[in-house]
């Protein structure tokens, strides 16, 4: 039979103590160490997460990057050029008259390199040729009408990236006026019953423009639909004198305005650049500031948003030409 050496009574006396010797203020120390522990290791752990965030967040970021500056996406550069455009354009494009302040002067230079810049040379636009064309076409529009606000409602990108086409839907409101009789509809000018039934009205025009880019990003054809009619007879007006309006207008298929004394015109056949008649593209002054200006790049004019920026006193109009 084996004898135990142990004795309870002894253990528990060292128990006892053991704590009888943990005072209070040896409890508080142990209980902060272990507090300070624990916060060494959550902070150790909220580093770990941050860390893990800002990886996320760079993956994040480059892809979207990717995305951003892929031409055929509704977000790429190519997207991103069309609605710089037609941010620029929201107002119409002004004729330089001496009466117009310094910042419109400046303004409309801008906007006349833009244009020299992002159009192709031999780009079809509608049924003419070239930046010129597109600038003749947004004059007339913006002279046409007393007020103009165009709103880009989607921009979509097809095709490849060899070929991207954009597709852009968006609304132009307008503010009838006599000059929109006098150079949209000549033939009415003279009957002042219709023209005052039209006169001062709110009129809203639902707008598709297809636009297709060259291998080196450069517009390279535009196509503009507006739609007239439906936004005539949305703001108020009969079938019958719509109608009548239509059938006199001077519009052409492509929704170009047509004058008289058009020499903006040229046959796609004998693909001429509708460069012009200096008297009916540009005046003196557009000429020389022409010549002296510099070359933007694309980069250059996606980047820039302060000439982006309108003042609403602005008296323009419309047509993406």
């Amino acid at each position: 039979m084996m004898i135990s050496t142990s004795c309870p009574v002894d253990h528990a006396d060292e128990k006892k103590t053991r704590s009888r010797g943990s005072t209070s203020s040896e409890r508080g120390k142990a209980l902060r160490v272990r507090r300070k522990e624990y916060e060494e290791n959550l902070r150790s752990r909220v580093r770990a997460l941050r860390h893990q965030v800002a990886d996320l967040q760079s993956q994040r970021t480059i892809w979207h990057a990717k995305i951003l500056f892929t031409n055929c996406s509704d977000t790429g550069s190519l997207a991103q050029l069309v609605r710089h455009y037609y941010t620029l354009f929201r107002f119409g494009l002004q004729t330089p008259k001496p009466h117009l302040n310094e910042a419109a002067i400046k303004r409309i230079r801008y906007q006349e390199h833009f244009m020299q810049q992002i159009i192709d040379p031999d780009a079809q636009v509608s049924e003419f040729v070239g930046p010129q064309a597109s600038m003749m076409q947004w004059r007339q529009y913006t002279a046409a009408h007393a007020s103009f606000i165009g709103d880009i409602k989607s921009v979509e990108v097809t095709g490849t990236p060899e070929s991207p086409n954009v597709i852009i839907h968006s609304l132009f409101h307008v503010i009838i006026s006599r000059a929109t009789f006098a150079i949209m509809f000549p033939q009415m000018a003279q009957n002042e019953d219709v023209v005052r039934k039209f006169l001062h009205k709110r009129v809203t025009y639902d707008v598709i423009s297809r636009i297709r880019f060259t291998k080196d990003g450069r517009i390279g054809g535009k196509d503009v639909d507006v739609d007239f009619i439906d936004g005539f007879l949305k703001a108020g007006f009969s079938m019958e004198d719509v109608s009548e309006l239509m059938q006199l207008a001077a519009l052409s298929s492509h929704n170009t305005i047509q004058t008289a004394s058009d020499t903006v015109k040229e046959p796609l056949t004998s693909r001429k650049r509708a460069r012009s008649d200096q008297k009916t593209f540009q005046s003196s002054e557009i000429q020389e500031e022409k010549e002296a200006g510099t070359k933007m790049r694309v980069a250059f004019l996606l980047g820039d948003e302060s000439e982006e920026k309108t003042e609403a006193s602005e008296k323009t109009t419309t047509r993406a030409a």
